[in-house]
Order: C-alpha cells, then sequence, then structure tokens
C-alpha cells in the first residue's frame, strides 16, 4: 500500500467515527434530555412526531437509537410522521394521564406543517416538548428565538417546553389571547443534564393575566351578585372582584340574562347564561351554578363555592299548630292500659276486702272505694283514720297506689313538657312527603332553570307529586325575591336553597319556615368548556377558602339572618286549644254529675221527708194523747 493510498484511508475513518461521534452524541442528547422532561411531568408514555418523508440516514439512526434508549429506561416510544400525528392524537385526548408530546422541527417546512396542525388542537391539554433541531437551518433557529404572533395556536394554561437549536437554555412558550407568544426561562441544559431555575408550579409561575379583558355573563335579579358603578356587591359578587384582583383581569361587560338556562328539548339548546357560556359569548357565568352531569357536558365548573342543601319554604303559620292527641303521646297505649286498669281493679279489690267486716250494702261501698282511686289519681288527699277505718291490708293498698301515682304524675309531667314543646310549631309540615300529602299547597320553582324539568320528567312517585302542585309555567317567579313574595301572599311552597333564604331573610315581608329535602346544593361560577383559565381561578378559589375569605363573606352576608329566629311571639288560644277543650269536657261532666247528685239528693230529701210525714201521722193516731203535749 502506498502512502498516498494510506493517507486517504485514514482520512475516510477519521471522518466516519467524527460523524458516527456525532450522532451518537445528538441520540443521547435527545434521549436524556426527553427522559428529564417525562419524569418531572409524570406523564405516562412519550409520542414523538416529525417529517418523516425523505430523511438522511442519520436522523433515521438518531430515531431509533432514542427509541432504544428510552425503552432501556421504561419509558413506551411511539414514532409518527406529522401526516399522522393528529388522528392518532384525539385517542388520547380523554386519558387522565396524558402521554408527554415531542415535536422535532428541522426546516421551515416541518415547522409550518405543525402550525398548520396546531391550530386543531387543545394546545392546553398535553405537555409539549419542542426541539427546534441543532442542525436546523437559521431561518428556522430565528423563529425560535424571535416568536412572531401565536405561532402553536397557544393559550395560557398551555405547558409548552421548548429547546431552540444549540442554545443551552430551555424555555417555556404560552399566549394571553392578545396574539403574542409569552417566553419565559425555566431551567438550561448542560451536556444532557438539566437544571430547572423553579420548582414551583404552572399556576406559581404563571398568575397575572396581564390585564386581559373577560366577559361575564350573569342572571338578573340575584343578591348574590350585583353591579353598581363598575363595582360588584354580594357574596359572588366580591369573589368575582377578589378574583380580577388576584389574576389580574378586568372586565369589559356584563352580559345580562333573566335566567340560569336550562337544556330546551324543543330547540336543543341550552338557555339562559349556561347557553351563553356554552356558544362562547362570554367568558364567565356568574352567580352560582348547581352542578349537575348534564351540565358537565356543557360548561365548565369551578371548585364549589357554596355547599347546603334544598328546601320548600313556606309561609310561618300564625299561630302554633298543637296535635290534638299531644297530651296522650307522653305515655305508650301499654302505660294508659296499666293505669286504667289500676284505676278499675283496685276498687273492686279493696271492696272484696272490706264488703265482709263492714256490713254494708255493696254497691255504695264499691262506689266509695271508687272515688277513693279517683281522688289519689287527681292528687286530691284524705284521712286514712277518718275516711279509711278499715283493714290494714287496705290501707297498705292505697298507700302504694299513692306512690305509684305520684312516680306516674312525675314522669308524665317531664315528659308532657317535652312533647308539647315539639308538638306546639309554627311549621304545617315536618318532611316534604307531608307537603305533597297535604294538598293545599302550591309548589314554585324558578322560571326556566332546570327545577322544573327535574320534577317534570322525573320518575320518583315524590317528584310526581310535587309536579301536580306546581303552578304553570307564567306564575313562576323569574327573581329569589319574586318567589318569597309569592310565599308570603299565598299558600304556597316555593323551592331554593337554605342559603338564599339566609341572603333574602331580611328582605322576605314575612316570616317564614322551612321544610328539608334530600336534594344537596353544591353551585359555583361556570366557564366554557376547556376554559384555559380554569386552573388559575381553582387555585385562587382555593386559596381563598385557605384565607378564611369565605368565612367573612358568610358572616356579613348570612348571620344576619339569626336576629329575626330570636323573637318570641304570644301564645294564641288556638295553640292551647287541646288543653281548654279538656278542662271544658271536664268542666261539663262535673256539671252532669252535679245535676245529677243534686236531682238525687232532693229526690232522696222528698222520700225521707215524706216517710218521716207518714210515721209522724201513724205516731199521732196511735197515740192521741201523745200529740196533745
Amino acid at each position: 500500500m502506498n502512502f498516498p493510498t494510506l493517507v486517504l484511508l485514514l482520512s475516510t475513518l477519521n471522518a466516519i467515527s467524527t460523524i458516527v461521534s456525532d450522532k451518537f452524541s445528538d441520540f443521547n442528547y435527545y434521549g436524556d434530555l426527553i427522559k428529564n422532561v417525562h419524569d418531572k411531568y409524570k406523564g405516562t408514555g412519550v409520542i414523538i412526531a416529525s417529517e418523516m418523508d425523505r430523511q438522511p440516514f442519520e436522523r433515521i439512526t438518531i430515531r431509533h437509537e432514542t427509541t432504544r434508549k428510552l425503552s432501556n429506561e421504561g419509558v413506551s416510544t411511539l414514532f409518527l410522521d406529522f401526516s399522522q400525528f393528529e388522528n392518532r392524537l384525539n385517542v388520547y385526548m380523554k386519558e387522565t394521564d396524558p402521554p408527554l408530546i415531542v415535536i422535532v422541527l428541522d426546516t421551515i417546512g416541518a415547522l409550518r406543517s405543525f402550525e398548520t396542525i396546531a391550530k386543531g388542537l387543545d394546545m392546553g391539554y398535553f405537555v409539549w416538548l419542542i426541539f427546534f433541531s441543532r442542525d436546523a437551518g437559521q431561518d428556522v433557529c430565528d423563529v425560535c428565538c424571535h416568536p412572531r404572533g401565536n405561532l402553536f395556536n397557544l393559550k395560557f394554561n398551555s405547558k409548552v417546553i421548548v429547546l431552540c437549536c444549540d442554545s443551552k437554555i430551555i424555555r417555556e412558550w404560552w399566549c394571553v389571547r392578545d396574539n403574542r407568544t409569552w417566553s419565559q426561562e425555566i431551567g438550561h441544559t448542560n451536556n444532557q443534564e438539566i437544571t430547572w431555575v423553579s420548582d414551583e408550579l404552572l399556576r406559581d409561575r404563571r398568575k397575572s393575566m396581564h390585564g386581559l379583558v373577560l366577559r361575564v355573563a350573569a342572571v338578573k335579579g340575584t343578591a348574590l351578585f350585583l353591579e353598581r358603578d363598575g363595582k360588584y356587591y354580594g357574596y359572588i359578587g366580591e369573589i368575582l372582584a377578589a378574583l380580577s384582583e388576584a389574576m389580574n383581569f378586568t372586565v369589559s361587560q356584563i352580559i345580562w340574562d333573566n335566567d340560569y338556562g336550562y337544556w330546551n328539548r324543543k330547540t336543543l339548546n341550552w338557555t339562559g347564561v349556561i347557553g351563553r357560556i356554552h356558544r362562547e359569548e362570554a367568558d364567565i357565568g356568574v352567580p352560582d351554578f348547581l352542578i349537575t352531569d348534564a351540565r358537565y357536558n356543557a360548561v365548565n365548573f369551578a371548585y364549589p363555592i357554596m355547599n347546603g342543601a334544598y328546601q320548600v319554604h313556606v309561609k310561618k303559620l300564625e299561630v302554633a299548630q298543637v296535635a290534638w292527641n299531644a297530651y296522650f303521646k307522653v305515655l305508650t297505649v301499654d302505660v294508659w292500659m296499666v293505669i286504667i286498669g289500676f284505676i278499675l281493679i283496685t276498687p273492686i279489690l279493696v271492696t272484696l276486702i272490706e264488703y265482709r267486716k263492714r256490713e254494708c250494702p255493696l254497691f255504695p261501698l264499691l262506689l266509695e272505694h271508687y272515688m277513693f282511686v279517683w281522688s289519689i289519681f287527681c292528687q286530691e288527699g284524705f284521712t286514712f283514720q277518718i275516711e279509711m277505718s278499715g283493714e290494714t291490708s287496705s290501707k297498705i293498698i292505697y298507700v302504694s297506689l299513692s306512690l305509684s301515682t305520684l312516680v306516674i304524675y312525675t314522669a308524665y309531667g317531664a315528659l308532657m313538657t317535652s312533647i308539647l314543646a315539639v308538638s306546639s310549631s309554627f311549621v304545617p309540615f315536618a318532611t316534604m312527603e307531608e307537603f305533597a300529602d297535604d294538598g293545599t299547597y302550591k309548589f314554585i320553582v324558578l322560571n326556566n332553570t332546570l327545577f322544573y324539568n327535574t320534577f317534570k320528567f322525573s320518575n320518583n312517585t315524590l317528584m310526581k307529586k310535587m309536579m301536580a302542585l306546581m303552578e304553570p309555567t307564567h306564575f313562576l317567579p323569574q327573581t329569589h325575591e319574586e318567589g318569597f313574595k309569592q310565599v308570603c301572599s299565598g299558600r304556597v311552597g316555593f323551592w331554593a336553597s337554605e342559603k338564599i333564604k339566609k341572603i333574602y331573610d331580611n328582605l322576605i315581608p314575612c316570616e317564614i319556615t322551612s321544610v328539608g329535602t334530600e336534594m344537596k346544593e353544591s353551585s359555583t361560577l361556570i366557564t366554557p368548556r376547556h376554559s384555559e383559565f380554569m386552573s388559575l381561578i381553582n387555585y385562587n378559589i382555593q386559596q381563598f377558602k385557605y384565607n378564611g375569605m369565605f368565612q367573612r363573606l358568610e358572616k356579613k352576608y348570612w348571620k344576619q339572618s339569626q336576629q329575626n329566629e330570636k323573637s318570641l311571639s304570644p301564645v294564641h288560644l288556638q295553640e292551647i286549644s287541646p288543653f281548654v277543650f279538656a278542662l271544658f269536657i271536664g268542666g261539663l261532666i262535673a256539671f252532669v254529675i252535679l245535676v245529677i247528685e243534686r236531682n238525687s239528693y232532693l229526690s232522696v230529701k222528698k222520700v225521707h221527708n215524706r216517710k218521716s210525714k207518714q210515721v209522724r201521722k201513724n205516731r199521732t193516731s196511735k197515740f192521741p194523747a201523745y200529740s196533745r203535749l
């Protein structure tokens, strides 16, 4: 082998080793970076997309070696061409733990292809790692270093990590609806390692919306949200104002609507504020929207702000109702039967003991002991020496009976106080079933809300009964205030949450009582589906809970209603009517007995006088001299 040939061979081998070394460095570089980002964001795998047509052998080698390296690390990897990418990506859209998406851009054509694909993607759902290749042209690198407009349809919540060509700085990109790509350094590379600038979460790094102007849709006529001179009042109004300050956004306009909204089965559209949010005519919906499965498919719900229970609100009775059998509910039927048995059997027992000793007619003796027993149960005292000069056994029976009666009266008095306190109520109904069974009250809900359809299309027996009592739709109230006014003006039950009732308590013109139901309330703000601001809204709502803001607002708006509950009302005749009736019946019976005794006494006295006169006449006729003395 001559010298020139040897030199040429050595030069060739050196060039090949240099190329292989560079490519080996490339697939180690990409593989380590992808693994590092995958571990940080807890991906379930990696999808790598690029333009694969007419790729050189070196790039195919890098792709296969990167796959092998990630597989050795336990990370599943899928390579896709841009022509397949969008369709395959839709498969992963519903997964709770989506994969890491890696985009490799090495030509201006690849960049434009991905820009077109990104317009139809939700760039806020996946974590994206975009490599502007180290061997890319200068035009591609310039786009990476100085992005113009919103290249990749980015959103505020986009998690896009970008590495530009030969740069060692790792940046994140996002957009705030201003057709401008915002950029921030989050780390830098050192060989195959990444040093992250901060371990803060996305919501901690990206708190400001940079004065973005939002549209708010609100329901008219609710005390939860009021607007005057550009300021917001009410429980939800103050929360919206706090969100605006914390997230640094402004409200351009309030779009007022009469209804909360429901699914219209005729037009197959959502109505009211929910409809506006669903059609993205507004960015936030207020004040409070009940979280349901049907609505969840139309809008996004923030973390719950108000929790409680729904109730049927009716006008409190002017006088308390007292059950006529309340005085008998104190003791059970068995106890009453034992007491009556004592009253009936004890006189018979004592009469049988004394009958042979006293030598008197049986019936008067039995009647006498019945009067003694009745006197004991009426707590009327008597003296044993005078009225009970009979057997010692009889006295023992009466003493035992007196002690038993004392115990019974003590227990009865304590229990009666408790029973009457419960039975004497200004509440006409205790349960929703009693309201439905009564049938004398009408039932109303807010017009054009989901509650009307809930009762109308329910198969539940109780719901059907309530629907039968529902007023026609043209009589249903548009606002909570109108609903409570209808309650005060007639026999109407109004369906609303307990917290709504507390808010309006000082505005209601009459006293209202509430019947509990099993339906719970969990309501909050709403945004359009896949809203880019929802995660930041939820984060700030959680912060408001932690710093006690909700407790302060509850104390401000809901604690005032307790002042009406402490007032005491006078006792009306109807409230004690059972007791008065019992006294009247007792007095009537006593009067009848008195009349009977008096007539009996007069009858006996007439007979006695007649007999006395007859005796005197007989004596006069037999002893004339005696009559002249």
